[in-house]
């Protein structure tokens, strides 16, 4: 997997390189050519975006998207570390994303619990306490804050209502593995910035977006209409219908 070197600024743009793949071609002198991956952000700025009010959930990393940056409470963005939590970029990361617990990739359904209060623009349609299921797919999905500073984050989490999702069992109790298949502090699976307009989400949506996608389609018989992760793509087209 493609490692971040920087996440540096040019001319208020987002500019993401990362480490060179290991199955990349070499330059005929021996050296890697760079390898870079496009993005979203690479032609917006960040603190543009934001005071704008607009809605930014990216997707999160998978087999054939080696690195692409996640922005997460605050508005930073890196692909594994996670610098920005008190402020939309901080020169210290404040957070980050580490390898499962399992020490591996997992790829398996998983169950969400919406634990948000109606701060979150990504959720307006999903009840609070309702569980889903989306599909995790990430290696490092582990979320984590300093360990001196936990307990004061998670507080500030909780009461600034930015807990979005936390992973539950099958019957809707917080859990270990394989529920929780990174092991994520506080069971955490989702959070959003103080506006409810920036969303960071480990397991993908999207995986989910058609009933067809989910696992137990062929159990039920239930092939067609929306999944459970097309409620996330649509509670943030309501958002941006009502501001825009």
């Amino acid at each position: 997997m493609a490692r971040v070197l920087k996440v540096p600024s040019v001319g208020g743009r987002l500019a993401v390189r990362v480490a060179p793949l290991k199955n990349e071609q070499k330059k005929p002198d021996g050296r890697r050519k760079p390898h870079s991956v496009p993005t979203a952000f690479d032609c917006a700025s960040i603190p543009d975006l934001l005071p704008r009010g607009l809605a930014v959930a990216p997707v999160p990393p998978g087999p054939s998207r080696p690195c692409p940056p996640i922005i997460l409470p605050g508005g930073g963005v890196v692909s594994v570390r996670l610098p920005g939590l008190s402020a939309p970029m901080t020169a210290t990361p404040e957070a980050v994303l580490a390898m499962n617990d399992s020490s591996h990739y997992e790829c398996r359904p998983s169950f969400l619990k919406q634990e948000n209060r109606g701060r979150c623009a990504f959720v307006s349609r999903i009840p609070r306490g309702k569980v889903l299921t989306m599909i995790s797919a990430h290696a490092e999905g582990k979320l984590l804050f300093p360990r001196d500073e936990e307990k004061k984050v998670l507080k500030e989490l909780i009461d600034n209502d930015q807990i979005v999702f936390r992973f539950v069992d099958d019957r809707g109790r917080y859990a270990g593995y394989p529920w929780c298949p990174s092991g994520a502090t506080y069971n955490l699976a989702a959070i959003c910035n103080r506006d409810g307009n920036v969303f960071g989400i480990q397991p993908h949506p999207e995986r989910c977006f058609f009933r067809y996608l989910h696992p137990d389609w062929t159990r039920d018989g239930v092939a067609e209409g929306l999944g459970d992760g097309a409620l996330v793509f649509a509670s943030a087209l309501d958002y941006v219908a009502r501001r825009f």
